[in-house]
């Protein structure tokens, strides 16, 4: 949600929290509440950022553009700033998602994930054996 790395953000103050290294649970809840704090700036952030691409890159662009000739002439050239504002806008919204992405690929996983991955692969299953016994005669 607002980052577009779909369910990432509602995992991301349990992440906080298990990332601390404090055993404190004070300091572990002061993590969590952190994670869902940052939410509101970046949710702020895209507002402000439209606004100033508005008023910087776009700015003389008309909504209303005017009739006839006038208009066509008018138009080229405050559709650039807008098309540029919103380019820029749209090129801000993937910056987020590359930076999550990237973090993502770099995280190493738990050794209880590793191991229940190991545990749950079919080769792994098939060299475990056991119930071969109870699979005889069944084909």
């Amino acid at each position: 949600i607002g980052v577009g790395a779909g369910g990432v953000y509602p995992l991301a103050a349990t992440k906080a929290a298990e990332d601390t290294v404090s055993e404190c649970k004070q300091r572990r809840s002061q993590a969590a509440a952190w994670g869902f704090f940052w939410r509101n700036p970046a949710i702020l952030w895209v507002y402000l950022l439209g606004l100033l691409l508005s008023e910087g890159v776009g700015r003389g662009a008309a909504l209303v553009g005017k009739c006839g000739a006038a208009a066509a002439a008018a138009g080229e050239a405050t559709r650039a700033g807008w098309q540029a504002a919103w380019r820029i806008h749209l090129g801000f919204g993937a910056v987020p998602v590359l930076v999550v992405l990237w973090q993502a690929a770099q995280q190493v996983d738990a050794p209880t994930a590793v191991q229940a991955r190991e545990r749950s692969s079919l080769l792994a299953v098939l060299r475990r054996g056991g119930f071969y016994r109870q699979l005889i005669a069944t084909a």
